[in-house]
């Protein structure tokens, strides 16, 4: 179950669908012509599911739910999130790997750490943290206060209307 902030959005991105619908391959050919690389239009074509089933995101999960409901990431009243491809580009670039081996293999990091902080989301609990530069290790190590005790109550926070 999502969070009602979050279905009225769903619903919102439904009722604003416009233009023409085309198939995929039209959409693709178009891509092309626009200059885009295959393996971008591949990946922009890549069901969510297949995604978050390569990040090791269970099924049974509100970020699995949300992931596959949400067309785009609208901001909330934090730092803006990432959207499901910029997660994976986190994940891939390895970023953190260096300085904190095994990050990725636990955690996906919901948004930039440009501002200083970012949002993870660790996989096998579900806990959201909120962590400055410099925590990682205290979050990997259990020590790091946990913002969010999981992704459902992440949502609520991020998109309620009170704060």
């Amino acid at each position: 179950m999502l969070p009602k902030a979050v279905i009225k959005i769903i619903d919102e991105q439904k009722n604003e669908s416009v233009g023409k619908e085309i198939s995929e391959e039209e959409a693709k050919s178009l891509m092309r012509k626009q200059g885009l690389n295959e393996s971008y239009i591949e990946k922009a074509f890549t069901p969510a599911e297949k995604k978050l089933e390569s990040l090791g995101v269970a099924k049974n999960t509100t970020f699995y739910e949300f992931h596959t409901n949400i067309g785009y990431i609208p901001i909330g009243q934090g730092e803006e999130l990432h959207s499901l491809d910029e997660i994976i580009d986190e994940k891939e670039s390895q970023f953190h790997e260096d300085d904190y081996p095994g990050i990725y293999d636990r955690f996906l990091q919901l948004s930039s750490i440009e501002g200083e902080g970012s949002y993870f989301y660790e996989l096998s609990t579900g806990i959201v943290y909120d962590t400055d530069w410099g925590e990682e290790n205290s979050m990997m190590d259990g020590t790091l206060k946990k913002k969010w005790v999981n992704f459902y109550d992440f949502l609520e926070w991020y998109y309620s209307a009170d704060n």
